[in-house]
């Protein structure tokens, strides 16, 4: 990864077994085929000129406290393109990380790339601390994005404690149905009945959990967001039929995986994985 050369990988069970390796032949090219720099499909976006960055952390933690604290941002466009990864912060003292962590993140909110785009959007998951996204805010109110372009800040939970049901006879709502919570908060089912007349054979994923912590002013704009939100769930390009999450928040928790398993590695340095601009997808 330092020197920029793409792996891909098939373990032995998928590669031993037939069938297991007749099914995963699409995915496999396909994760090749982004890794070399293609780009197998785009989706049609609800809010024109929009980066969007989905924001990552790879705690480590012993004994249930954190020994070290690190994070990154996965950048988008809200076609789904893959723009790069940037490491935000990296650190054993709390203090010290999430100043490091507002710091680096004015400077990409205040980069190039975000001055071509008319909205940013920040996409968080549940397992970003509030410290963490008070820096957030804090690092948006001080580097005046937010009176140069439209900024969004929104929580997305894919676990928790809601659930929904419909009157058709599955229970299963359709797929793309929005339930409002609150002024802020949402579901919104990614996965579920594409008709009322037909029935589902498989398993269907929870709703997303949206939560708006930086709201645009008007309806519309929010509508647009969660269109996205909604529209990224299809951008996966890991695989032809991944549905349940936005890839902002499920690549984040793949390189957050990543992360982990090679902070155990001998000469390891998280910030070497990413300081190099990806441009290309590694972590499929």
């Amino acid at each position: 990864l330092e020197n920029n050369l793409y792996c891909q990988f098939v373990t032995e069970d998928t590669f031993t077994y037939k069938d297991s390796l007749k099914w995963s032949v699409s995915n496999i090219g396909l994760q090749i085929f982004c890794k070399l720099g293609g780009i197998p499909w785009l989706v049609k976006p609800a809010k024109q000129d929009c980066l969007v960055f989905g924001i990552g952390s790879a705690h480590e933690k012993v004994d249930g406290k954190i020994k070290k604290y690190s994070a990154y941002t996965v950048c988008l466009d809200s076609t789904g393109r893959f723009n790069y990864i940037k490491p935000l912060s990296s650190s054993q003292d709390e203090k010290g990380y999430l100043s490091e962590f507002k710091k680096n993140l004015q400077e990409i909110l205040r980069s190039d790339v975000a001055q071509y785009y008319q909205t940013v959007v920040v996409h968080v998951p549940y397992k970003i601390r509030k410290k963490e996204i008070e820096a957030i805010q804090n690092a948006v109110e001080d580097s005046e994005i937010s009176q140069k372009h439209e900024f969004i800040l929104v929580r997305i939970n894919t676990e928790h404690s809601f659930m929904g049901f419909s009157e058709h006879n599955t229970r299963i709502p359709l797929e793309s149905t929005l339930l409002k919570l609150s002024n802020r908060e949402y579901l919104i089912w990614a996965e579920g009945l594409q008709d009322e007349k037909k029935v589902l054979h498989k398993r269907t994923a929870s709703p997303l959990y949206v939560d708006f912590m930086y709201q645009p002013k008007s309806w519309d704009s929010k509508k647009e967001a969660l269109q996205d939100i909604l529209n990224l769930t299809g951008a996966n390009w890991r695989g032809f039929n991944s549905r349940s999450q936005p890839i902002s928040i499920y690549y984040s928790h793949l390189i957050a995986k990543f992360m982990k398993e090679f902070s155990h590695l001998d000469g390891y340095s998280d910030i070497s994985i990413v300081q190099a601009e990806s441009i290309a997808p590694w972590f499929l």
